[in-house]
């Protein structure tokens, strides 16, 4: 697998245990070509395993040339060296990968269902979508677990301004104290799915979270009678 050497443009606070990472080229090129759902695995060289790579599922959009955005949750020693490294260090980030990805013929009418941090695949096609004006119904259903902890938040409320036909639903599984939420609580069920899915389009299901998450998704979505055709989950390669 090919390696190319970005360097850190920017790396802000999103939410509890969650930042921004944005990278740039080290030389004066454009950003490589990807398909909107795509990943990359990225190797930090002053970590004290140089060659240890993680996989992150990139956020921004392929219209955008000149940087690449990943949306990361803190989770071990790796994830945490990242997060407090420096503007201007060097990343190390291999070709795109992966085949969750948009189809504007086939997956016109889309379901998002997204857990945490699976929300990164999540904007890098909804962006892609308002840029290139596709027409289709969308539905993102949101889960986490207070309101403090919805990564991308105002840009998914801009994003619901400028797509016609997409509904955001927010689902919170804690409640903090004086919450003053008024949407659903708890977790994604089939009743929710009931409620808010139009099963009647056949829409293309697009799970994607942590693995408990799609392993609830899935048993859902086969009590909901949807084909296996009809639903993308990201595959590692």
């Amino acid at each position: 697998m090919k390696f190319n050497e970005y360097i850190i443009s920017s790396l802000t606070t999103e939410a509890p245990e969650i930042f921004i990472l944005q990278v740039i080229p080290k030389t004066n090129k454009e950003i490589f070509h990807f398909q909107p759902g795509q990943y990359c695995y990225i190797k930090n060289p002053a970590y004290k395993d140089l060659d240890e790579a993680h996989i992150f599922s990139i956020a921004s959009s392929p219209d955008t040339k000149t940087y690449l955005e990943f949306c990361i949750k803190v989770y071990g020693d790796w994830t945490k060296k990242l997060s407090k490294t420096k503007k201007g260090r060097l990343l190390r980030i291999s070709n795109p990968v992966g085949k969750f990805t948009w189809n504007n013929v086939i997956d016109r009418n889309a379901v998002f269902l997204v857990g945490g941090v699976g929300i990164s695949p999540t904007m890098s096609i909804l962006s892609y979508i308002n840029k290139k004006r596709y027409k289709g119904n969308l539905l993102l259903i949101y889960g986490n677990r207070t309101q403090d902890t919805i990564a991308y938040r105002q840009e998914l409320a801009g994003l619901a301004q400028k797509i016609k036909r997409l509904r955001i639903v927010h689902i919170l599984s804690h409640l903090l104290p004086n919450d003053s939420w008024q949407g659903y609580r708890g977790f994604v069920t089939a009743e929710v799915l009931q409620k808010e899915v139009n099963f009647h389009i056949n829409p293309t299901f697009f799970v994607i979270g942590p693995p408990i998450f799609i392993e609830k998704m899935d048993a859902i979505l086969k009590d909901c009678k949807v084909q296996g055709d009809k639903i993308k989950h990201e595959v590692i390669s």
